[in-house]
């Protein structure tokens, strides 16, 4: 399956940072949760603050998130949203 863009506001280093964690999550683990948490633990220390990850198959959502910092994946039939919300 390859990782595909929907939409994105950060720069290069960001996407890529989120593609490799999204792409290494999926790789080692299966359950939502935990792929979840484990690409919101990678971006917090990378990017410190407080950012949030929501991983699904069927769902609607809204965010408000700082500027530069949000990403909306799709991953097979998976939605992955990574945004940050403060500091």
């Amino acid at each position: 399956m390859n990782l595909e863009e929907k939409v994105f506001d950060g720069n290069e280093i960001l996407k890529n940072t989120m593609f490799e964690n999204i792409t290494r999550a999926f790789g080692e683990m299966r359950d939502d949760k935990e792929i979840s948490k484990y690409i919101r633990e990678r971006m917090e220390e990378k990017d410190p603050g407080k950012w949030n990850v929501i991983v699904g198959k069927d769902y609607a959502t809204h965010v408000s998130h700082l500027a530069n910092s949000y990403g909306y994946f799709k991953l097979g039939e998976y939605s992955i949203i990574v945004w940050k919300s403060g500091w």
